[in-house]
């Protein structure tokens, strides 16, 4: 699906519109970094991978509710 494309926009990975509790982080965490290995994986595997890759993992306006601890 990417051989030959000009280019790959990755904007996957888990909605960070949660309470950062330990379990909603490693969620966070781990669906961006299995994705970009998947990615990474695939590209290195084709004969004509994209020239230009684009990654993004969230727009978040940062604040959470002061009774919350953000580590």
């Amino acid at each position: 699906m990417v051989d030959g494309a000009a280019g790959l926009v990755n904007l996957v990975g888990r909605s960070v519109d949660c309470v950062k509790t330990p379990d909603n982080r490693d969620e966070i965490l781990r669906s961006r970094v299995e994705a970009t290995r998947a990615l990474g994986h695939a590209m290195r595997s084709i004969d004509s991978p994209p020239v230009a890759w684009v990654q993004m993992s969230t727009a978040h306006i940062y604040g959470d509710p002061p009774s919350v601890v953000c580590t």
